[in-house]
């Protein structure tokens, strides 16, 4: 539910679509992201801090706790800055333009302004958007005076580390996109919740998990690449709790020629679709009678060699998938890391009883609290 920089991977026409994704795809490289992972850990930690208040607690809704935290790890590694010390918060902004978006989205109607300038999101939507435009303008604005100052002063700390944002300006300046382009979208936070609500209700796999964090970082250190390539556990937890509960739900994509489903239906070229990633995420022809059960050994080496490599999409799958998938992964894992390694999460709610609301971003009807304990 916090917010990310990226460019939009839905423009009007193909051939625009290629072009952004060619030029922007060096910013999301595993070498660019490596350098992220001193910025993982600091905005972790200070989540892991904030929590201690929580501890000895009634379980509580953490979502806003964790949406804060990651938005300043999405600004801070896009932009090199982070919202601290503002009076700020995007947060409430970001929820009116959602809702305005799945307004436009199920009542295509509504898509045309002339139409929704009567609806009751309308004016919300405008000003929230007008808030949203001014921070980050102001945050680009920021980053090319860094640039100019430390360019006259000869200095090289803005090369210390990778920020998608220079990259976006150099680009811009080069006519190659322009800053209409640039737009703001992220689930971490989202995904995050969840994982911990799925952890907190399946005590034993998150005792198992806090086994295989202690047998790898033993010691209270930065968390590096490597720490993280030797954790499958961590994965599979991770990617059940994804399969079950996508921060994204629904996938919408137009088709660039006519093409045939697997119950023999046509979908003609230039239609506009949507596909459910929680409803394929739990088809049982790909994840057996327990498909809404959760169990990370979904994701063994063996089960997943068995399975369709499309049944699983929590960042969609081809050539327009999320471009951030790599980014978020290792920002997940990292908290996820840093906040097990500290604490035990417990809920008194179940998976099975929740009503998930149908919206872009998966929402509960009634959202699942988690009580904090000090391990």
């Amino acid at each position: 539910m916090c917010m990310i920089i990226f460019i939009k991977c839905l423009p009007s026409t193909e051939n625009t679509w290629r072009l952004h994704r060619k030029y922007i795809n060096p910013c999301f490289s595993l070498n660019m992201l490596l350098g992220f992972f001193g910025i993982y850990n600091k905005t972790a930690n200070e989540l892991s801090d904030v929590l201690e208040k929580y501890v000895g607690q009634d379980a509580s809704d953490l979502r806003m706790v964790f949406a804060r935290s990651m938005i300043n790890t999405s600004t801070e590694t896009t932009m090199g800055k982070t919202l601290e010390g503002t009076k700020l918060d995007l947060l409430p902004q970001y929820q009116i333009c959602m809702k305005a978006i799945m307004t436009q989205m199920f009542w295509p109607w509504y898509q045309y302004n002339f139409i929704f300038q009567f609806h009751n999101l309308f004016k919300p939507m405008k000003a929230a958007k007008k808030i949203i435009s001014r921070t980050v303008n102001q945050l680009i604005e920021d980053n090319i005076n860094d640039t100019a100052i430390n360019n006259n002063n000869n200095n090289s700390e803005s090369e210390e580390r990778p920020i998608f944002i220079k990259q976006a300006i150099k680009l811009a300046k080069e006519n190659k996109f322009t800053m209409e382009d640039v737009d703001a979208f992220e689930t971490t936070a989202t995904a995050i919740y969840n994982a911990l609500f799925c952890l907190a209700e399946n005590t034993d796999c998150q005792d198992r998990l806090y086994e295989e964090i202690m047998d790898v970082i033993p010691d209270d250190i930065e968390i590096t690449y490597d720490h993280i390539k030797d954790m499958p556990y961590l994965t599979m937890t991770l990617n059940e709790s994804l399969r079950l509960l996508p921060p994204i739900m629904l996938n919408p994509r137009e088709a660039t020629e006519d093409f045939q489903l697997y119950d023999k239906s046509w979908i003609p070229k230039g239609v506009q679709f949507i596909i459910s990633i929680y409803h394929l995420h739990r088809n049982k022809k790909y994840w057996g009678p327990r498909a809404d059960e959760y169990d990370p050994e979904n994701f063994s080496p063996e089960n997943v060699g068995k399975r369709h490599p499309f049944a699983f999409i929590p960042f969609s799958k081809g050539a327009r998938n999320c471009i951030g998938w790599r980014y978020a992964q290792f920002a997940l894992k990292v908290a996820l890391i840093k906040l097990i390694r500290k604490y035990k999460f417990t809920t008194d709610y179940k998976l099975k009883d929740s009503v998930i609301i149908p919206t872009i971003t998966m929402n509960f009807q009634d959202v699942p609290k988690l009580k904090v304990s000090l391990r």
